[in-house]
């Protein structure tokens, strides 16, 4: 696994760091970031929490808090940190995605929907977000809304070279023709 000794090497370079400059926010941020990317998601949101500490008008921390507490299956506690991310940085596409996906997650469709409504007008090209909408379009039962966000997100995916989402919404778009 060579990507994830270059991770765990990031994270050492990280604590060096740290040692040499302790209110380095930018520090605990990236390796709390690393860190989630490891799946310790808990470690993570110590160095997030830190980094905001250390600089607390940084969004960029707070979505990173925010992931990491929704990995962990806390989408109330992600939602407020992606709240927080969203009125420090208004224009944070990314940040109104996963502010969706939490909404999901908490049954909330229709608000859910406003998010990545936003996101996309913010990035018009941000397969998550049509992915995201077309879920909640599902769920709120508009199948065939649902499919034209699915099949957005597929070409998107398939353009921006991401197989992993490209399949999962390939997968729903098969399911949606299952229950038709």
């Amino acid at each position: 696994m060579p990507e994830n000794n270059n991770i765990q090497e990031a994270v050492s370079a990280f604590d060096r760091a740290i040692r040499l400059k302790p209110d380095f926010a930018e520090a605990y941020h990236n390796r709390g970031f690393v860190k989630s990317k490891l799946g310790r998601d808990e470690a993570a949101i110590v160095d997030f929490n830190q980094a905001i500490h250390l600089k607390p008008d940084f969004a960029d921390t707070y979505f990173g808090r925010g992931v990491a507490k929704g990995n962990l299956g806390d989408y109330k506690a992600a939602l407020a940190d992606y709240d927080q991310a969203i009125r420090l940085k208004p224009d944070f596409a990314q940040a109104y995605n996963n502010r969706g996906i939490a909404k999901g997650k908490l049954g909330q469709p229709k608000a859910a929907l406003a998010d990545f409504d936003q996101a996309i007008r913010l990035k018009s090209d941000h397969a998550d977000a049509y992915f995201g909408r077309g879920m909640a379009k599902q769920e709120l039962g508009h199948t065939e809304e649902a499919r034209t966000d699915f099949k957005l997100a597929a070409e998107l995916a398939d353009k921006a070279g991401n197989a992993n989402l490209k399949a999962r919404v390939e997968q729903q778009l098969q399911e949606l023709d299952n229950t038709d």
